[in-house]
């Protein structure tokens, strides 16, 4: 019976080792980053970044880390970041803080 029972203790171990590696990754569909498979062309960490339209401010973006991919015209922020918006007389209308976001660069729209 010992030899039996150690031989079901192993196969336990064995089958919960596979389950643990296999059953901890988080796939969330919602997530704004980019694959990790991507190398960013371009990083940035504790900066600010100032979007125009037509020539005039429209936002200003504080962040902890960026990265920027130029073929997709997209810039993805991570670790936090404060967006200021202004009107188009350049007034500050609002500001939105969050813990990550993206600019499409082609339209200076921003999606938290």
């Amino acid at each position: 019976m010992n030899k039996m029972t150690g031989w079901f203790r192993n196969i336990a171990v064995v089958l919960l080792l596979l389950a643990a590696s296999t059953g901890c990754e988080r796939r969330d569909q919602t997530t704004l980053q980019p694959s990790k498979r991507e190398i960013a062309d371009q990083e940035g960490w504790n900066s600010t970044m100032k979007v125009t339209t037509a020539g005039k401010k429209a936002a200003t973006i504080r962040y902890a880390h960026m990265q920027k991919y130029n073929k997709k015209n997209l810039v993805f922020f991570d670790g936090g970041l404060k967006v200021d918006f202004y009107s188009h007389k350049g007034e500050h209308t609002s500001q939105v803080v969050a813990q990550e976001g993206k600019l499409f660069e082609n339209s200076g729209k921003v999606e938290i």
